[in-house]
């Protein structure tokens, strides 16, 4: 008969489960210095767990993750770092790091704020003062702190 299954004699039972789920890196702290002597200020980002994926590069504006609303920023020119998968709460949905939005005035690096932590999807933005009015030159890294944090480091050239 035609569009009839074949006849299978032995069928076969494999058992579905789910693969366990990894965990996502958790943000847990921000913090941000200037180093003069060294020619560059410095946000960097710390992680619990796997160092996740990241991308820095210049935006227009920053804008939020999901609603895409503007955010404040001092400055000229802003810098949207992102960090794919990674998360800023618990289980609960509590905070796992304080990241309120911070002036810091130096020469180049005026700011930051969080843009958003929505579907495993954590940004922020970073506002810039360039001396010329161009992008100011921007470095990165990445290091294991002793306590076993994974951080990424975004440093920005002062002046």
């Amino acid at each position: 008969m035609p569009g009839t299954p074949a006849h299978v004699a032995h069928p076969v039972r494999v058992p579905v489960t789910t693969a366990p789920r990894a965990a996502l890196p958790v943000l847990v702290a921000v913090q941000v210095g200037d180093h003069p002597a060294e020619g560059f200020s410095r946000i960097t980002f710390a992680f619990r767990g796997p160092t996740p994926s990241y991308r820095v590069g210049y935006v227009p504006q920053v804008v939020t993750e999901g609603r895409g609303d503007p955010v404040e920023l001092p400055g000229t020119a802003y810098l949207s770092v992102r960090f794919s998968p990674a998360q800023a709460h618990d289980a609960r949905g509590g905070r796992t790091a304080d990241v309120p939005p911070a002036a810091v005035g130096y020469p180049t690096l005026l700011g930051w704020a969080a843009a958003g932590d929505f579907e495993g999807h954590l940004s922020f933005g970073l506002g810039l003062r360039s001396p010329d009015g161009g992008r100011v030159p921007v470095r990165l890294g990445e290091f294991t702190r002793p306590d076993g944090a994974h951080v990424v480091a975004v440093n920005v050239r002062r002046g």
